[in-house]
């Protein structure tokens, strides 16, 4: 059966280089599945056509080779110094963008490392939509109402005084996920970045972030996403 998305192409960035978590994206996250796993059958699930499903990645033992054989995804070798925290995103997405087929499919750039997300068609379906009102990009967010306060004490959105407004009342501001991006090709390859200049923020607000720094991180993620899932923890 042809697959729905077919003029999409989707883009993962795996790096396997973590100095806190080690191989935090394929190792065992949930019933032996690795974050990629669980992305990888998020994005199959979604329609998305996985003979367009490119996985950039500095791994030189095969391990995520062999990966994308499994799921019928394209393994495209990064170089070594393309990695870890302090690269440049022009320098890796001009890069990845050399390696595929240059054509006008549009491109949906995603990251693994927040398991809960799986709004994939909702992003899909709104594209046409908010292209016709000038967008160039959507951007995968969560809408955030909290009292903030800059590092110097001074409040951000809201006044000190008995007369703060409630949280419920304050000014939408959105969190961006890093989960998902969907972008015009020629969007990202001017910019070299994942964000266009007008992007939509479109909001997510049932998704719970799961932020993966440490080890620690790592396992009481797990066994939420497990607890979530009805698996227990």
């Amino acid at each position: 059966m042809k697959n729905k998305y077919q003029n999409i192409k989707v883009l993962i960035p795996l790096q396997l280089a973590s100095a806190r978590v080690k191989m935090k994206n394929i190792r065992p996250f949930y019933k032996e599945m690795s974050l990629f796993d669980i992305k990888a059958r998020q994005l199959i699930n979604a329609d998305l056509n996985p003979s367009k499903i490119y996985i950039s990645s500095e791994d030189r033992e095969g391990k995520v080779e062999s990966l994308c054989q499994q799921y019928g995804f394209n393994f495209l070798p990064r170089k070594q110094e393309l990695t870890g925290n302090a690269i440049k995103q022009s320098e890796l997405i001009g890069f990845i963008l050399k390696q595929i087929p240059s054509d006008n499919d549009d491109i949906l750039w995603v990251q693994v490392t927040n398991p809960l997300f799986d709004k994939f068609t909702i992003m899909l379906d709104s594209w046409n939509k908010i292209q016709n009102l000038g967008f160039d990009s959507i951007v995968a967010t969560k809408t955030i109402r909290h009292h903030l306060i800059s590092e110097s004490g001074i409040p951000l959105n809201f006044n000190f005084g008995n007369w703060h407004k409630v949280s419920q009342d304050l000014p939408k501001i959105y969190e961006i996920l890093w989960s998902a991006f969907l972008l015009k090709r020629s969007t990202i390859e001017s910019n070299q970045y994942h964000i266009g200049t007008k992007p939509y923020y479109m909001p997510f607000d049932d998704i719970t972030t799961i932020d993966i720094d440490t080890e620690a991180d790592f396992e009481l993620a797990s066994k939420y996403y497990a607890i979530l899932r009805g698996g227990g923890g």
